[in-house]
């Protein structure tokens, strides 16, 4: 079989990005080592086969006879063919960077790069004339992510070597600009990446919780002086600060409200992200709350508007979590069909960030069949599924006792226990743990005096079900009582 690198990149690319990288790879400039013509008449034949869907069928002993019949083929062993492939996957690594150079604010890179020309060449004139039109097309740039900022920083760094070159300067205002520029690029790329590590602390998915003495003395500078309060810098402060302590229902409203009015200077990916924030604080709200069936009406109206404005999507595709959430909310709901319908739009082609996409897809699926009565249906949905998130993995177990509670099945007690030691064992943060505990005991405890619902214990039961948190499956159980 040719080279698997090969075949990923051939069916991964768009049938644009395929012909352009057809031109790439006819072009002296960009393909003008040894063995040029080889590499490129090999691609043309391996795209030409990819579109007759006949890729898997070609053998590297076929292709080595046919682009060096002089060479025999040798078994197991390096023949030319494998050479010629390695040289093919280094040219498209060169076609892709060089396609991330065409997209990643090529405009500003190219005048930058003239700016540097003529600086170098002593062409002052002409320095200045890019300069002036870089900081216009900057200025235009609605996008104020951090590097907005390090864009800046550069060209007045160029300029300050400009100045200093040609002695012209009579002040160092290009060396503060760049100073401040800088200072904005770091505090706003510094609390981003901050924020992602708080995330994943809180989710128990990083196991270091060492504090990070720089990013609070950020915080506290951002207060001081507001030529640090960048647009999402100020967004990744507040964020910060509600991983700590969870936001008031007022002050998250208001942060979604400053988020869609500032949707235009952020991001497409950035804004996504900061979305999920959103998403996540309204979910911690819920989950405190014992009977929150107004709340979940809401928080199904964000997952629909934010469906329908592709803050789910990375590259059109939905991760199994989020979709997983999403089905959730709509069965608590009984929104079956919309559930439904949302499954067939997103089939396991379009789930990503995950090795078992169809059985994620399944265990929606599950759910679904689940919340309409067709136990034997979700069951064999659950028969096989193997997860690389171990909430996924237990989401699915979950579901799996809960069938076995409506279909009266004794083997619920056994996977009960299997589940519970499960979860102690996993590395999740202290409160999902707990969320999936609580719903274990209780039930057990359920199971256990469900058949005298005229005693103490029951109505103990009942009492306690109000006040026992945080506890996942809330809806089911009170279903149950």
């Amino acid at each position: 079989m040719i080279s698997s690198r090969i075949v990923e990149f051939v069916e991964s690319l768009s049938a644009k990005e395929l012909d352009k990288l057809q031109l790439f790879l006819r072009s002296p400039y960009h393909n003008n080592g040894y063995n040029a013509t080889k590499i490129s008449e090999l691609y043309d034949y391996l795209l030409a086969a990819y579109r007759r869907k006949e890729l898997h069928l070609l053998d590297k002993k076929g292709l080595n006879e046919r682009y060096f019949p002089e060479h025999s083929f040798q078994e197991k062993r390096k023949n030319p063919i494998d050479a010629l492939s390695s040289q093919l996957v280094k040219k498209m690594k060169d076609f892709l960077f060089f396609e991330l150079v065409q997209e990643d604010h090529f405009t500003t890179q190219q005048l930058f790069a003239v700016a540097r020309f003529y600086r170098r060449n002593s062409y002052e004139e002409r320095f200045w004339q890019v300069i002036k039109q870089f900081k216009k097309q900057h200025d235009q740039r609605i996008h104020r992510d951090a590097y907005f900022y390090l864009d800046s920083f550069l060209i007045e760094s160029e300029v300050a070597a400009f100045r200093s070159i040609f002695n012209t300067y009579t002040d160092d205002a290009n060396i503060t600009r760049a100073h401040e520029r800088l200072d904005q690029f770091y505090i706003t790329q510094k609390l981003e990446i901050s924020t992602s590590l708080a995330f994943q602390q809180k989710l128990g998915q990083v196991k270091d919780s060492t504090e990070i003495p720089l990013t609070q003395a950020l915080k506290s500078f951002m207060e001081e002086d507001q030529r640090l309060q960048t647009p999402l810098a100020k967004f990744y402060k507040v964020i910060l600060e509600w991983l700590e302590e969870a936001p008031a229902d007022d002050a998250l409203e208001a942060f979604a409200d400053q988020l869609r009015d500032s949707r235009e200077m952020i991001d497409v990916v950035k804004f996504r992200n900061l979305m999920a924030f959103y998403r996540y604080f309204l979910g911690m709200r819920y989950r405190k709350e014992v009977q929150g069936i107004e709340l979940l009406r809401k928080i199904f109206d964000v997952y629909q508007e934010h469906l329908t404005e592709g803050y789910f999507l990375v590259e059109d595709k939905i991760l199994p979590l989020s979709l997983n959430s999403i089905i959730a909310i709509a069965t608590k709901l009984g929104e079956i069909k919309w559930a439904k319908k949302l499954l067939k739009d997103y089939p396991p082609e379009r789930i990503t960030g995950t090795r078992y996409p169809v059985e994620a897809h399944s265990l929606c699926t599950a759910e679904v069949l689940f919340c309409n009565q067709e136990y034997a249906a979700a069951h064999d949905h659950l028969t096989f599924y193997n997860f690389d998130n171990v909430n996924y993995s237990i989401l699915a177990d979950i579901l799996l006792i809960k069938i076995y509670y409506a279909t009266k099945d004794d083997l619920i007690y056994n996977r009960i226990r299997a589940l519970e030691q499960k979860t102690r064992r996993s590395k999740l943060a202290e409160r999902s743990k707990a969320s999936y505990l609580n719903f274990l005991k209780f039930l057990h405890r359920v199971l256990k005096y469900e058949h005298d619902k005229t005693s103490k214990k029951w109505q103990k039961i009942k009492t306690d079900f109000y006040t026992i948190r945080p506890m996942l499956e809330r809806e089911w159980l009170y279903s149950i009582l």
